[in-house]
């Protein structure tokens, strides 16, 4: 009896390979969800993805997040996404105090310098972290390659294991 339970506890070499692909399976699920829940759902909800270049004290946010802003009203309070030049990626700010149409700000290096805006993008919802990075990557050429070739990586590797694995099958029918 012991044998026959030391041998259902000893991983199958087909165990041993599907675990990697389990793994890599998980990790590449978890990236998908991030990259759907900072682009797309706020898309669906009218708010877009801004990424947080530096890290946005005053906002609590960290580097190489993704922030999703969505259209409103910013309170006192509130942190929000300025575009400070046209043509430059939003900043997240906090916002200080609402004086009719104009905001003051805070700046996002935590300093006392504070600065008056109407060029408010949307107002923050949520973070996802580390989104941001491969948000920013992926929008680069560079990125677009990397992602075309890490597709045709995994349906060559698909084809190599389903070509693999006919022949085995193939030569334990003949054999």
């Amino acid at each position: 009896m012991d044998a026959t339970l030391q041998e259902r506890r000893t991983p199958t070499p087909r165990r041993q390979r599907l675990l990697p692909a389990v793994v890599a399976g998980c990790i590449g699920a978890l990236v998908l969800a991030a990259l759907v829940l900072a682009g797309v759902v706020p898309a669906l909800a009218g708010a877009r993805p801004v990424a947080v270049q530096t890290g946005e004290q005053q906002a609590g946010l960290a580097a190489g997040s993704l922030a999703v802003v969505r259209p409103g009203t910013p309170r006192a309070g509130d942190v929000v996404a300025v575009t400070e030049r046209p043509g430059e990626q939003p900043g997240l700010r906090r916002v200080v105090a609402v004086l009719g149409e104009k905001l003051l700000l805070s700046r996002d290096d935590g300093n006392a310098v504070l600065t008056e805006t109407d060029l408010v993008d949307g107002v923050y919802l949520y973070a996802v972290p580390w989104a941001g990075a491969l948000w920013t990557s992926l929008a680069t050429p560079a990125g677009m390659l990397f992602v075309a070739a890490g597709l045709l990586l995994l349906v060559a590797a698909h084809h190599l294991r389903s070509a693999q694995r006919r022949s085995r099958d193939g030569a334990s029918v003949v054999g």
